[in-house]
């Protein structure tokens, strides 16, 4: 049942292995490159036509970012303190605008992809790194990429082709993955998904190396919230004590610091946007999840697994802590490029003037009580087969619809006052 079960969580993940951005939003030709399709080309236009007509609608009485951080804390307290409307802030935590300077467009492309012998070369490096010896690359490595048919008559992961049986017919490397008892990889652009095995080994037999530790059934959630709650306390891992602080060190040092697997992009750090605490038998293993900070501006942070009705899509990526390492991991490629589209933008709307927005324009439609609040960039889908985003900068609003279990996430533009909303079933 486990294994049908990888058979479907793979197959999710291949529709998500679009989260290997690289490719320029405005691309300029080079000598040899190849031509772009007529589907690039219509994303291009449609990134510069959305930028276009997005100047246009900039309000003229904003504030420059300089200024505006003097009166911020005040603007939170009033915010707070007010109690007519029907949607309102009194228990609401306000993130940070110290390190924002300025705020952009952002184009992030999802569409290039690795070469077959670059995908081969990812996983052998990986193994080697991980000093993994058990997988053998000829055996164990197939594709989930779509490009060939899958024999679902055959056993996971034999109902995939055998990437060595098929090097001839496969155009590219991005969708190309092991599962064995001992390691677990899946490719995007580069690595989307791995996992060295320690858990689910310490799990028992019956549980499988998938990423995604949270599907390994015996584990439950110890405790969850932000960093700052939760950053003193210490629980038992796999090698012993260690503080939510200390491993959440551990891990942004792995993606930021040692390039893990990827080197990191001009301009952008990890950031922990969540921590969930899960009991494993008698130890605990620690989940971050992660998000990007460019220039200073963080992404909205999302959780892995939970979709959204609209077109917003969070940056969603987990790292899993037992064994004062990073054991696994899933989620967008470290080597995802942000393209400014426009000039830098020294100026924004306030916190109170977007709560006053957000009032006028979904009072009418939802009574909501707003628990935290936050400058971040959104992505928003512009193409049919989500591999085109444009990320703009907004206030984010994350609450709890009144009378119901709905949680919703609101975002007011910064430069333009435009509201944007969905619905998702988790509460951070």
């Amino acid at each position: 049942m486990k294994r049908k079960k990888a058979c479907l969580c793979l197959l999710f993940s291949a529709l998500l292995l679009c989260s290997c951005y690289g490719r320029n939003a405005v691309p300029d030709s080079e000598p040899g490159a190849e031509e772009p399709s007529e589907e690039e080309n219509q994303n291009v236009e449609t990134v510069r036509a959305r930028a276009d007509e997005y100047v246009t609608k900039f309000l003229e009485d904003r504030i420059p970012i300089s200024e505006y951080k003097d009166q911020y804390a005040a603007e939170q307290a009033e915010v707070s303190q007010k109690t007519t409307g029907r949607i309102t802030f009194s228990d609401c935590v306000f993130g940070s605008l110290d390190r924002v300077e300025s705020v952009n467009l952002l184009a992030l492309d999802y569409g290039q992809k690795l070469s077959v012998e670059e995908g081969l070369k990812v996983i052998a490096d990986w193994l080697e790194e991980e000093n993994i010896t058990s997988v053998d690359l000829e055996q164990d490595v197939y594709d989930a990429s779509g490009q060939l048919p899958r024999n679902d008559a055959l056993p996971y992961p034999e109902c995939y082709p055998r990437v060595s049986e098929h090097k001839q017919e496969l155009k590219y490397g991005s969708g190309f993955f092991v599962n064995t008892d001992d390691a677990y990889i899946q490719l995007g652009y580069s690595i989307y998904a791995m996992s060295d095995g320690v858990i689910s080994k310490f799990a028992g037999p019956d549980a499988i190396s998938y990423a995604t530790a949270r599907s390994i059934e015996d584990m439950e959630i110890a405790e969850s919230g932000s960093l700052e709650e939760l950053k003193d306390k210490s629980y038992e891992l796999l090698n012993g004590p260690m503080t939510v602080q200390e491993a959440a060190d551990i891990t942004i040092g792995y993606f930021d610091e040692t390039g893990a697997p990827n080197p990191p992009v001009e301009g952008c750090e990890t950031d922990i946007g969540h921590v969930t605490v899960y009991s494993l038998k008698d130890k605990y293993v620690y989940c971050f999840s992660l998000r990007r900070i460019y220039h200073g501006l963080p992404f909205a942070c999302g959780e892995y697994g939970r979709g959204s009705a609209s077109n917003l899509q969070a940056e969603v990526k987990e790292a899993y802590v037992f064994s004062g390492k990073v054991n696994s991991y899933n989620g967008y490629s470290d080597d995802i490029i942000p393209e400014p589209l426009i000039e830098d933008q020294d100026s924004i709307i306030g916190l109170k003037e977007a709560a006053d927005i957000l009032n006028r324009k979904m009072a009418p439609e939802i009574e909501a009580k707003i628990t935290k609040t936050e400058l971040v960039y959104i992505p928003k889908s512009i193409s049919d087969r989500g591999d085109y985003y444009i990320a703009y900068p907004c206030w984010q609003f994350i609450g709890t619809i009144e009378g119901t279990y709905k949680n919703v996430r609101i975002y007011v533009d910064a430069l333009t006052g435009d509201v944007d909303y969905c619905y998702r079933d988790y509460d951070w």
